[in-house]
């Protein structure tokens, strides 16, 4: 945290009962170089559908950092593969990378927990009626957090004095996805090898056959072969188009049933 923007830390921390009786889930998104609290929100829950919007205020209002570091719960982490959640993989598609901390380790977010501490006790004791009031009274705290407070760790300066907007604007409209393309060579290894492609069944010839000449029926084509352990196959088909080729006629890919 070397520089503004370079990390921005958040959590969903402490939720709690309104006096209406719905419960608070306050969302917390500050510049982890700063200490500028970007983003106190209280949500009706810790879903992605609620989170997605705040982050995407901050984004518009302050640019894009380069990582955002949180824990494993919900909305940043998942079970699934590398964690990832739905809302982490919006990050990814905007340059900003996920950054989760070890499970269970609060202190690796440290900053952003000493924060909390004076949030909670600052904003919620007691809680307000209802949601509006309570998110009153978290703009008010943070406006004061953010220019009129000292902090020790900066020098007894402010985070507003130390803070800058990114120089990477928030895109409305996320790049369009692209995949790398993948081109086929030689043959494939699958369940085929036992005879079974796309639904058909076919014998595969024994590798130490000296000369064949065989059919293979594959989905609704054919393919017509000329094996020769030392000439391999001569790749021409017949019939209808071929599950791995663009039309019918000329030369193809390996087939699959191919030694």
């Amino acid at each position: 945290m070397d520089a503004p923007n370079a990390i921005w830390t958040a959590d969903f921390k402490g939720k709690f009962k309104l006096g209406d009786g719905q419960y608070c889930y306050p969302l917390t998104v500050a510049d982890g170089y700063s200490r500028m609290l970007l983003r106190c929100q209280g949500l009706t829950s810790t879903q992605s559908g609620e989170s997605q919007p705040v982050f995407a205020r901050a984004f518009a209002e302050y640019g894009l950092p380069g990582r955002i570091r949180s824990d494993n719960g919900v909305p940043f982490a998942t079970q699934a593969l590398g964690r990832l959640s739905p809302l982490s993989v919006w990050w990814l598609r905007l340059g900003i990378l996920p950054d989760l901390t070890e499970p269970a380790s609060p202190q690796q977010n440290g900053r952003h927990e000493r924060m909390h501490r004076t949030r909670k006790a600052e904003c919620t004791r007691p809680p307000k009626a209802s949601q509006r009031a309570q998110q009153h009274r978290f703009d008010t705290w943070r406006a004061e957090y953010n220019a009129l407070r000292p902090h020790e760790s900066l020098d007894d300066a402010t985070p507003a004095s130390f803070y800058a907007p990114s120089p990477r604007p928030y895109p409305h409209r996320l790049p369009p996805l692209e995949y790398p393309t993948m081109k086929c060579a030689g043959s494939v290894t699958t369940a085929a090898s036992a005879g079974t492609v796309s639904g058909s069944t076919s014998a595969r010839p024994s590798a130490g056959s000296t000369s064949a000449s065989s059919r293979s029926t594959i989905g609704s084509g054919t393919c017509t072969s000329d094996r020769s352990a030392s000439a391999g196959c001569t790749k021409r088909r017949s019939g209808s188009r071929m599950p791995w080729a663009g039309s019918t006629g000329g030369p193809t890919e390996n087939c699959y049933l191919c030694p």
